[in-house]
């Protein structure tokens, strides 16, 4: 049975550049999906509601607690038809984790969502279910164009670090701080700080970036020790150029993990004895893009189905944050 290509809302307060949204809308239009771009913070209801008769299915993302105004619209869309789906992440998850209110929030929202779903690891979706939320794992959605696996020097002295100045201890700061001084003959090329003054001779900062193609001739490790991660982009390229990778989220396929200093020490003292890139990077990203994440998303969001219960919840939902 051919499936059908439908019209989809992306929907999103305050949606970025690194809004996985705009992965999905990428990954729609390759498949002959028409689809639609909304920041909710920008919308009247008018154009919602002109927006939900002319698509039958909304993808929406949110990290926070949602407010009245914005649940309205969601059951709104719902009561006219469009079948929405909740896309998590990571920070999202981690937040349903942490704090009682956004879990409460997400599962009475969940009431009018026809279904969940996540490209990021089992991990993510274990905590959601640990809050009462089922959710759907589909396939890391790429697109690396005609050329899957990249050509890349492999200096193995070079480590690649991601380590932005406001987070810098939710990415592992103080691990960092360590091996630095622990492995003087290695480089740490460190990526987003624009605040720390290193004085090491084995670090180079590089601030941000728009153009990585040259550090990656550099390094043959890209190291991630974070308090939680999603499937961030970053451990793709790497695994294309056939790097090594350190990583603490251990759900993560073709990744090397350590989510302590000792454990990160010892996995470097392993990796210093290598002599070849990481057949093991390449392997992951061939696997990944053998399963068709294009069609898997696809495929999750036209089998979503209206249903009376979600129907019957979004009109509740609706007067119940009409006058708040």
């Amino acid at each position: 049975m051919p499936i059908l290509k439908p019209k989809v809302l992306l929907l999103e307060k305050k949606i970025s550049r690194a809004s996985p949204l705009l992965t999905f809308a990428d990954s729609l239009k390759r498949s002959g999906v028409q689809t639609t771009v909304v920041d909710l913070d920008n919308i009247s209801t008018s154009l919602l509601i002109k927006l939900s008769l002319t698509h039958n299915y909304a993808i929406y993302q949110d990290y926070f607690k949602i407010g009245h105004y914005h649940k309205k619209l969601l059951a709104l869309s719902s009561l006219l038809g469009v079948r929405l789906i909740r896309n998590w992440s990571g920070t999202d998850a981690l937040k349903v984790s942490q704090y009682p209110i956004v879990a409460e929030d997400a599962v009475s929202l969940d009431k009018i969502m026809h279904s969940n779903i996540c490209s990021c690891h089992q991990g993510i979706i274990d905590k959601l279910e640990a809050a009462g939320l089922q959710s759907s794992l589909l396939p890391q959605i790429i697109d690396f164009g005609e050329q899957e696996i990249l050509e890349s020097q492999f200096v193995k002295e070079g480590v690649l670090v991601y380590l932005p100045s406001a987070r810098r201890k939710f990415y592992g700061g103080d691990i960092v701080d360590e091996l630095i001084a622990k492995f003087p003959d290695m480089t740490f090329y460190i990526l987003a700080d624009t605040e720390t003054s290193y004085d090491a001779e084995n670090v180079e900062n590089l601030g941000w970036l728009e153009d990585m193609s040259e550090i990656w001739d550099k390094v043959g490790l890209l190291l991630r020790v974070t308090e939680h991660d999603g499937y961030p982009r970053m451990i793709l390229e790497a695994q294309r150029r056939e790097k090594y990778v350190i990583h603490s989220n251990e759900n993560l396929p073709g990744v090397i993990f350590a989510d302590n200093l000792a454990d990160t020490i010892s996995r470097i003292e392993e990796y210093k004895e290598v002599t070849e890139k990481s057949e093991m990077g390449k392997k992951t990203i061939l696997e990944l893009l053998d399963r068709d994440p294009d069609q898997s998303l696809l495929r999750e969001i036209t089998k979503t189905k209206l249903t009376l219960t979600k129907s019957i919840s979004a009109l509740n939902t609706f007067f119940q944050n009409q006058f708040k």
